[in-house]
């Protein structure tokens, strides 16, 4: 044989009918798995409210407002305030759920989006329906309150102010720990209170602690630099929206700056005759009155494109472009402060795996530089108090100057879960174990079709016609011989199916992958 007879897909169906056994086992053993894999997912329940804005300058919503919204949904100190009122969290942490894990649960199912103009929708995702319905509603009377407090709002000024002081003293802290390491080690206690004598040698249990806070910095450290990538590339996009409003100015279109320019022009050629034809000099009267009036046609232009700059910059683009700015300044002082954090506890480990140091064990605490140690540190904790709060008033009443949010529909109890769709999943499954199945009974079919089976083949094969064929003739000892293989192959075959439904299950427990395919 040169090469295979072309086969036409008849043939094919014809020889996978041959294995719709396996096709059929195949199939099913998919589809009891998928069945097994979702019995123990939980059902997904999503309550949403909607919330109005009412704008008093009359300007549409924009969906940059999303992203701010999004984020103060989202903040920490919010989600800690919902997870500590009663009856909503009790369950989970009875099970021992932590306050971090329950704050990640609550920042995945949060969800905000548009509903149509000066209306969006906030949506929460939830195990129990009603727990999802009470959260959504929470979030969105906080969200409302924290609009209308405009009084007790601080002002990007002391914002700053704030800022500047925790830099600096941050710094001041930093040259005191580089200069006495062993401040680091004593307790943070009144000056007046003798210190309890230490151990020179540090325990495991606080050199284990001090590397699990390295740790911890660290992926902090992470978090935030993440964190600004993300800022930055929001701020180049918001930024060239920006510059392109700019290069595409409105003075254009506008009557007047067109008039001021014509205008400008007809006086510039009347003082150029004045001064070349008819020779007069700037000092002449008419020559005097031309001038001015052009220098208050500049004026007058300048005006305009100082206005048209303002428009500009209080475009929502502009708006967007100046928190997102804040924004990154914030997470950048974070960060110093973090590299600082993780740069003092990084020499404090040094310290204390190297040959140990003798520590003051009664008189440091009370030492100068332990008092004015002890002192900046107080001062220091207290500035970032105060920021994270001026931050956490300033982002959630950023927009109350000029917008009003009312909760325009509350949410109810979910009746129907969202997610998983058993019945689509497992016909989904069904689908890939027929198409799997079909495929390893045209692997296990393809060296039959190789062979000589008909008188097409003897024809192809031989260039010869097929005369005659002689039937093959089965003994009563063949036929009970293969009754009896049919019998082994197929108790052979359900245990093998009954195992790689148990591995298949498994497989899918472990991988999520019905999870992946709903984010999806």
């Amino acid at each position: 044989m040169s090469s295979r007879r072309p086969r036409s897909l008849s043939e094919y169906l014809r020889a996978a009918r041959f294995r719709k056994l396996l096709i059929v086992t195949t199939a099913l053993v998919f589809a009891a798995a998928a069945w097994l894999t979702l019995k123990r997912q939980p059902n997904l329940y999503e309550a949403a409210t909607l919330v109005t804005i009412e704008s008093k300058n009359g300007e549409a919503n924009d969906t940059s407002r999303l992203a701010t919204l999004q984020r103060q949904l989202t903040n920490r100190a919010r989600l800690e305030a919902i997870i500590e009122k009663p009856g909503l969290f009790d369950e989970a942490r009875a099970k021992g759920a932590s306050k971090d894990d329950l704050i990640a649960g609550m920042q995945s199912g949060i969800r905000v989006s548009e509903c149509g103009n000066n209306c969006f929708r906030i949506v929460y995702r939830a195990v129990d329906p009603a727990a999802a319905a009470k959260i959504v509603n929470e979030l969105a009377n906080e969200i409302v309150a924290g609009n209308t407090k405009q009084s007790s709002s601080p002002s990007s000024a002391e914002t700053e102010a704030l800022r500047q002081r925790a830099i600096e003293l941050s710094a001041r802290l930093r040259e005191l720990e580089e200069k006495a390491p062993w401040l680091l080690a004593l307790k943070d206690a009144a000056p007046s209170a003798p210190a309890a004598p230490r151990s020179a040698a540090p325990s495991a249990e606080a050199v284990r602690a001090q590397q699990l806070t390295i740790e911890s910095l660290k992926d902090r450290q992470y978090l935030i630099q993440q964190q600004l990538a993300d800022i930055e590339q929001r701020i180049a996009s918001v930024r060239q929206m920006v510059e392109q409003q700019k290069k595409g100015s409105s003075l254009r279109d506008n009557p007047t700056y067109a008039a001021l320019i014509a205008r400008r022009t007809e006086l510039q050629g009347q003082r150029d005759t004045l001064i070349n034809r008819q020779e007069l000099t700037e000092k002449h009267p008419r020559v005097t009155a031309i001038i001015d009036q052009i220098a208050a046609i500049n004026r007058q232009i300048d005006e305009l494109r100082q206005q048209d700059a303002n428009q500009a910059t209080q475009s929502p683009e502009g708006r967007e472009l100046r928190s997102l700015e804040s924004e990154r300044n914030r997470l950048k002082l974070e960060l110093e402060i973090n590299n600082r954090e993780l740069a003092r506890r990084s020499t404090v480990a040094a310290v204390q795996t190297a040959t140990p140091a003798p520590v003051p064990s009664r008189d440091g605490a009370a030492s100068p530089a332990a008092q004015a140690y002890f002192g900046l540190k107080r001062s220091y904790e207290e500035v970032l108090t105060r920021l994270d709060s001026a931050e956490t008033k300033l982002s959630a009443t950023a927009s109350a100057t000029s917008e009003v949010l009312r909760v325009a529909e509350t949410a109810t109890a979910p009746q129907q879960p969202i997610w998983p769709n058993r019945w689509l999943f497992m016909l989904g499954a069904l689908g890939a174990g027929l198409a799997l199945g079909a495929i390893f009974a045209l692997m296990i079919e393809s060296r039959r079709l190789a062979t000589v089976q008909d008188a097409r083949d003897v024809d192809f094969y031989t260039r010869l016609p097929l005369l005659a064929a002689i039937p093959k003739t089965i003994t009563d000892a063949e036929r009970q011989s293969r009754s009896r293989r049919a019998a082994i192959r197929l108790a052979f075959g359900a245990v093998l199916a009954v195992v790689a439904t148990a591995a298949l299950t498994a497989v899918f427990v472990a991988t999520n992958i019905f999870s992946l395919i709903g984010r999806s």
